[in-house]
């Protein structure tokens, strides 16, 4: 992992939005806040329930509301009629039985005149259509298209909901997303419970939505542009899909700046990127979950972290989380090619990205489409939680810290704790003066102090179920650990276990109080002490908890530079090799430590392309890559020769560090680094690409020698034909044709055992090789057969060939030979030559 040094971002201006609508409840409606004192004493504290009288309301059922609000109507309490309307359409139980329903004018009226003997029928009737006109103006605005929710919501005022009694399915006095929205079915095995999310989709460019249609016609709410998008319409409106996962406590709105502009950078890139966002299951306005049910299902242990070693540990909820994610790209043409979020959604990234753990899923456990993770601020970055105890001598936790343990106790005991007529002033009580533990002040769940949108977020997603799964999900998250043996087979970190390209960051300041939830010193002591994982480490200075918030406009170019500038990832134990480019110095300077870099960035040079990879430490075979530079004439130098540096030195140039490592002759998947010099610029150029090389030749440099052999920054495999069997580059991905595969497939280098070469779709399929046993490496090639084994043969000069376990050859890359390769997809005996693909294209 390239492990930053920790930088300030750029200062932020906040979004230019006006201040949030609040729906203010009518009087006696609501235990609602006095916003003046959310701060000051147990008096000021408020839960935001329903009134008791209202939520009798919610237990009956469709078509008791819809009556009770033409009684109330007839009566002439309008208000009252309208919540009562409300009722009938915003809770998810409600919701369905209204949809089975499907009032209408005539049948409404019967009943209503059937119910209240006497009646005016002209009354009657103004009143059943007043209540189904706002019955379902109040279900088009809660779950219509963006148009109609944007066009119908306004008007509306504050819309009467009791999550606590029949969970709401939708925003109701909270802003909804502005993109295509609907629900997903999703079962991760047959012993699951359904999982309902709520799913919203932002694109590009957001389709037009169908006009409002007449709703006295009673037309039930629809928006088939959601499920479009999401299948047949894909290919107009998006190339790449990245999923965002949400944090704790929190909906599927969360930092949708941030998610635009990623977009917008994408779209600078070249890309059309589409963000898929959800409720998670259990919270936000998905549907709940019982979590004793799913406990008693899925744990076969203990419940947490088992001391001493983790063994017999289980977390059904995190690990149905992440069966649920894996399920959900199942249902999306190509699949999910990006994963990211933070907190919550920056932990189940990271089990995204690590070895299938805790699983139940009855089908595929990996997210084989995802090609690059981005995770800030991870939840379960710290060791676990149970190894924390309050006194040496009691408790089974191996070191004293009151803090952590008090946060573990306090998460297992509330989510365990049945529902009582306090539960809800408990849960609301903490948000709003904040935690102690044994006299020591934190945070809590949701940071202090309070804001009045996170509690009447809160209010509207509380219940029962709600309650619990909210306090388990933090319980598992202190007690797991990507940091404990926990992968599979009880040996390796479950970080360790990282094979695709990660995007890690941290803020500065998300340390925490006392130790508890320091996140940011943890990210660094992980990836310290596990460097080799592929991608890329952030710290940023003067950041907290909320990246994507804080600084979304920062993470956005840091993600999709990530996401599409950045090179295929080297062997393990290599870091990039680049080149940077001063006009003013007339200067190639080629880098691969963060001095360099940074050395380069001050002086005003410009990133040009990576040349290939290196390793940062000596190994056998290795010879270091040493810089030198020469003030008079401005020339940054690297050699790794006794020659280079005899030239150097007698040339009156100055020994400056190590770079990095090279191997000193060729091996299967090296190419060589050159040097060129140019007496017109007084410059020394080393280069391991084709463009490098035309660059330095079409400049008027000479070819002085090679310096040896570094891993390479892209490959590809074209036939004399002009087809290419498959690419690779330094900036991830380059466009191929294929039959096998498909036209103009995208593909990324794969390394695998013993130096071996791999080029996998975007779309997750391998064309050529993966780690497999004893050395091989196994293909999952639809025109070899599947899991077909393959070995990487070296072929003299300087190329690499892969060839099957029957000893047929699937393709060759080297430095400019031919050799033949057995290809019946392509042709028999057709020949290759190795392309070189720079990052700059």
């Amino acid at each position: 992992m390239e492990r930053n040094a920790a930088y300030r971002p750029p200062d932020e201006r906040p979004a230019a939005a006006g201040p949030e609508p609040e729906y203010r409840p009518p009087p006696g409606y609501v235990e609602y806040w006095d916003w003046s004192r959310i701060r000051d004493d147990a008096g000021g504290v408020a839960t935001g329930r329903l009134a008791p009288w209202l939520r009798e309301v919610a237990r009956m059922d469709a078509r008791a509301r819809l009556l009770l609000s033409c009684r109330k109507r007839l009566e002439g309490d309008e208000t009252a009629a309208n919540a009562m309307a409300d009722l009938a359409v915003t809770g998810r139980a409600s919701y369905g039985a209204f949809l089975r329903l499907h009032p209408t004018d005539t049948g409404l009226l019967d009943a209503v005149l059937g119910d209240i003997p006497g009646r005016d029928a002209g009354q009657a009737r103004a009143a059943v259509k007043a209540t189904l006109d706002r019955a379902y103006t109040v279900a088009w605005a809660l779950r219509g298209a963006p148009r109609h929710r944007a066009e119908l919501r306004p008007a509306l005022g504050w819309i009467a909901v009791s999550g606590e009694d029949d969970p709401a399915h939708a925003p109701t006095n909270r802003p909804c997303t502005r993109d295509h929205m609907g629900e997903l079915h999703l079962a991760a095995s047959p012993r699951d419970p359904v999982a309902i999310c709520r799913v919203a989709i932002k694109v590009p460019r957001t389709p037009a939505s169908l006009p409002l249609p007449d709703l006295t016609a009673r037309a039930l709410p629809n928006d088939p542009t959601f499920m479009a998008l999401l299948t047949t319409g894909r290919d107009a409106h998006y190339d790449d899909l990245a999923l965002f996962i949400h944090g704790l406590g929190s909906r599927l709105e969360e930092s949708d700046g941030y998610k635009q502009a990623l977009i917008d950078r994408a779209a600078e890139c070249g890309r059309r990127l589409a963000v898929l966002s959800l409720d998670m299951p259990g919270m936000g306005y998905s549907s709940r979950i019982d979590l004793d049910e799913l406990v008693r299902k899925r744990v076969r242990g203990f419940h947490g972290f088992k001391l001493p070693d983790g063994r017999g540990s289980d977390f059904p909820l995190l690990g149905f989380y992440r069966d649920v994610l894996v399920k959900l790209s199942a249902h999306i043409a190509r699949g999910i090619q990006y994963v990211m979020g933070g907190s919550l959604g920056g932990n189940m990234t990271l089990w995204l990205a690590e070895q299938p753990m805790f699983s139940a899923s009855d089908g595929v456990r990996t997210l084989t489409s995802a090609l690059r993770f981005a995770s800030w601020s991870p939840g379960s970055i710290w060791e676990s939680y149970e190894r924390s105890r309050d006194l040496v001598e009691v408790g089974g936790g191996t070191h004293v810290d009151i803090g952590k343990n008090g946060a573990k106790k306090q998460s297992r005991e509330r989510m365990n704790r049945a529902e009582d007529p306090e539960a809800r002033k408990s849960f609301f009580e903490p948000m709003q003066r904040g935690e102690a533990i044994l006299g020591l002040r934190i945070l809590g769940a949701w940071g202090y102090p309070p804001t009045r949108s996170g509690l009447l977020e809160q209010a509207e997603f509380y219940g029962p179920d709600y309650r619990r799964v909210f306090w388990a999900t933090a319980y598992e998250q202190v007690t797991f650990s990507h940091q404990e043996p926990l992968a599979p087979g009880g040996r390796l970190w479950p970080f360790a276990t990282i094979d695709r390209p990660l995007l890690l960051a941290a803020g500065a300041r998300d340390t925490g109080e006392h130790g508890v939830m320091d996140i940011y010193n943890e990210v660094v002591k992980v990836t310290d002490h596990v460097p080799d994982i592929p991608g890329e480490r952030l710290l940023l200075l003067d950041t907290g908890h909320s990246i994507s918030d804080e600084r979304p406009a920062h993470l956005a170019y840091r993600v999709s530079r990530f996401f599409w500038h950045t090179r295929a990832t080297g062997p393990r134990g290599t870091r990039p090799l680049d080149t940077y480019w001063s006009n003013a110095r007339g200067d190639n300077f080629a880098t691969c430590t963060r001095d360099g870099r940074d050395a380069a960035v001050q002086a005003g040079y410009r990133p040009v392309r990576t040349e290939g990879f290196v390793f940062g430490e000596s190994r056998s075979g290795t010879v270091a890559l040493k810089l030198f530079w020469h003030p008079a004439r401005g020339d940054n130098f690297v050699t790794s020769t006794v020659k280079g540096e005899q030239d150097a030195l007698a040339a009156g140039y100055a020994f400056v560090r190590v770079e990095g490592h090279v191997w000193s002759g060729w091996r299967p998947d090296t190419v060589a680094l050159d040097l060129y010099w140019s007496a017109d610029r007084a410059d020394n150029f080393s280069t391991a690409t084709q463009k490098g090389r035309q660059d330095a030749l079409d400049a008027g440099y000479v070819f002085v020698r090679t310096e040896g052999y570094i891993h390479p920054a892209g490959l590809a495999l074209k036939a004399r034909s002009g087809a290419f069997a498959g690419v690779a580059e330094g900036g991830g991905v380059a466009s191929a044709g294929h039959a096998a595969i498909g036209p103009l497939a995208k593909f990324e280098v794969v390394y695998g055992a013993g130096g071996a070469i791999a080029l996998r779709t975007l779309a997750g399929r391998l064309l050529g090789i993966d780690d497999g046993p004893a050395g091989q490496v196994i293909a999952d090639r639809l025109v070899a057969g599947t899991r077909e084994l393959f070995q990487p043969v070296a072929a003299p000069g300087n190329r690499v060939c892969l060839r099957a376990a029957n000893g047929r050859f699937v393709g060759v890359a080297g430095t400019g030979g031919l050799l033949v390769a057995d290809r019946a997809d392509i042709a028999a005996a057709e020949h290759f030559e190795f392309i070189g693909v720079s990052t700059d294209g």
